[in-house]
């Protein structure tokens, strides 16, 4: 019998899923092994028929990658981006903002993620504080020292310092034409009276605010064509990095959309690989398999107490812990995905034993333990997981 890991899946899903819209080349991943193997980048068939170089010959006529839309990112992507986008300020803009809605289960589906006035607001006024706070707040001289290395004095500087924040924040190069209405953000603040750096602000609010920041814009070169064609290399940049670690891309990702190297499977396998060992990919924990385990949020849970005297927050707290760290095991070890069900093991510390019924010592600190001769086994018989599918004050088989 075959098992597979987790980490394999998201390997060959970023892989497979990577590349197109609705072309010619996208079919060039069909054999995924094959293509890791042999170098190939993505469009290419992996065979040498004589054929077209774009592979339209070995294209299945019913292959529809579907539609792109224009995406706003959520809240959790807001705040990861800005986090990075900052060199790690430490902030949280996000705090007043409404829960982001939800389809299908999960809260980054397009078609749900709208922007309202009032959103658009919040969004302005979380600018601004993080502005001054990035430029001027003296704990944070070494941020403000990054996002202006030089003399805004001069007119070279000033370009390179607004270019360099917007390709960053946009997450692909800028066209002369969008350089300039950023430069004239500049123009008009240096003629209000503001210094430099509050130009320079003035300019990176210009940016934070646009589309191109606020949504995850994918620019078509044949927004016409009905044939599947591959995404440009800094939109597939951002495919990886929003799917891993809900954030932008970092230095070495824009490398290679740069220099067109992305488009290679074996540098794919070897980014992913890269990604998802950096402690950002706990996003993909956290966002990606909380919402699909439906596990996120058990920490926040309450209980009517006459039904369940024995839950509170401490308890809950030692929930999420237990659930959160079994399922990042699967992200961080070569586990068989089948074992998320089947696996004779559990992280708890004394509280937890007592409330499985456990006889184990133990202290309030976590440890693995054996779930053999016990009726438990896996992630549906966590009591965090069939706490979240219970109502308020009764358990729910049907949600179970």
């Amino acid at each position: 019998m075959h098992t597979i890991d987790l980490r394999t899946m998201l390997l060959l899903a970023s892989v497979t899923a990577a590349g197109c819209y609705s072309g010619d080349t996208s079919s060039a991943v069909a054999d995924t092994d094959d293509a890791m193997s042999s170098g190939e980048t993505l469009g290419e068939s992996g065979t040498d028929d004589g054929g077209s170089d774009t592979g339209e010959d070995s294209l299945d006529d019913t292959l529809d990658p579907g539609r792109v839309t224009l995406r706003r990112l959520n809240a959790t992507e807001y705040r990861n981006t800005l986090r990075d986008l900052f060199f790690g300020l430490d902030t949280d803009p996000t705090a007043a903002f409404p829960p982001d809605p939800k389809a299908l289960g999960f809260d980054n589906v397009a078609d749900v993620l709208t922007l309202s006035p009032v959103q658009f607001t919040l969004y302005e006024r979380a600018t601004d504080d993080l502005l001054l706070a990035a430029l001027e707040g003296p704990a944070n001289a070494e941020v403000s020292a990054q996002l202006i290395p030089c003399d805004t004095d001069d007119d070279a500087c000033m370009r390179d310092t607004v270019e360099t924040f917007a390709e960053r924040a946009w997450r692909r190069p800028l066209t002369e034409d969008e350089i300039q209405t950023l430069l004239a953000e500049v123009d008009f603040a240096l003629a209000e009276g503001s210094t430099a750096p509050q130009a320079v602000a003035a300019a990176f609010k210009r940016a934070l605010l646009s589309v191109h920041f606020l949504f995850r814009v994918e620019l078509d070169e044949e927004p016409t064509s009905d044939q599947a064609h591959l995404v440009g290399d800094f939109e597939l940049a951002s495919r990886l990095s929003y799917f891993i670690w809900s954030s932008m891309p970092d230095d070495k990702l824009f490398e290679l959309a740069a220099d067109g190297s992305l488009r290679d499977v074996a540098v794919i396998e070897a980014q992913v690989r890269r990604m998802l060992d950096d402690p950002r990919a706990a996003a993909l924990q956290t966002n990606f398999a909380g919402q699909w385990l439906r596990t996120r949020g058990i920490e926040a849970l309450t209980k009517e107490p006459s039904e369940f005297p024995d839950f509170d927050a401490a308890l809950a707290a030692d929930l999420a812990t237990e659930t959160s760290t079994f399922v990042g095991t699967f992200f961080t070890e070569d586990r068989p995905l089948t074992e998320l069900l089947t696996a004779e093991e559990t992280y708890i510390n004394d509280r937890l034993a007592q409330h499985y019924g456990i006889d184990v010592s133990l202290t309030e600190s976590f440890e693995w333990v054996s779930l053999q001769d016990t009726k438990r086994k896996g992630l549906l018989t966590q009591a965090g997981l069939m706490a979240m599918l219970a109502s308020i004050g009764a358990p729910f088989s049907a949600t179970r």
